[in-house]
C-alpha cells in the first residue's frame, strides 16, 4: 500500500458523498468559480492532504512475519466562494458543508469503502478536528473562506 492508495480511497470517498462540487486527490492550483444566473450562489472544492504519518511494527508468527500499522492525518481541504449578498448566509452554507463531511466521517467512515487498504478512519484520540479561517472578500463583493477537516486513517500492511 502507499500514501497514494490511502489519499485516492479517501478523495474517493469524499466526492461519493457529493458535499463538493470537485473532489481532488492533492492539492491543484484553484481558480475563483464563474457564476451564472440560475445556478447556485456557492462552490466548493476539496482535496486530501496526509500531512504526517507514524509506523509501528507488531512482530507476529515468527521472525520475518507481522503486521505494520500506519497512522496518517488526514485533511479534507475545503474552498469555499459565495455571491450571496447576505454573508450570514453565506457562512450557514459554509458551515453546513462542513457539518456535512463531519457526518460523513462519523457515518460511513470507518473503512472509506476500501477495508483492504484502511482499517479504521475518523477513530482516534483527538476525533475529527476542524480549522476555520476568517471569510474575506474576494473579486468585488464575492466571499470566501476555507476550512480543513482533520481525521486519523489507519492501514495495516500484512507481510
Amino acid at each position: 500500500m502507499s500514501r497514494v492508495v490511502v489519499r485516492t480511497a479517501i478523495a474517493d470517498w469524499v466526492k461519493a458523498a457529493e458535499i463538493f462540487d470537485d473532489v481532488r486527490r492533492g492539492k491543484v492550483q484553484f481558480q475563483t468559480p464563474k457564476f451564472v444566473a440560475g445556478t447556485p450562489n456557492y462552490r466548493t472544492v476539496a482535496y486530501v492532504l496526509l500531512s504526517n504519518a507514524h509506523e509501528s511494527r507488531i512482530a507476529m508468527g515468527g521472525p520475518t512475519s507481522g503486521v505494520k500499522q500506519i497512522d496518517y492525518t488526514a485533511h479534507v481541504v475545503m474552498h469555499f466562494w459565495s455571491i450571496d449578498p447576505d454573508w450570514e448566509a453565506a457562512q450557514d452554507r459554509f458551515d453546513e458543508v462542513i457539518d456535512l463531511l463531519k457526518a460523513q466521517i462519523r457515518t460511513g467512515g470507518r473503512t472509506l469503502g476500501r477495508p483492504d487498504v484502511v482499517l479504521q478512519a475518523g477513530e482516534w484520540a483527538a476525533g475529527i478536528d476542524d480549522q476555520v479561517t476568517e471569510p474575506v472578500t474576494v473579486a468585488g463583493a464575492q466571499m470566501t473562506q476555507v476550512a480543513s477537516v482533520s481525521f486519523e486513517v489507519t492501514e495495516l500492511i500484512f507481510s
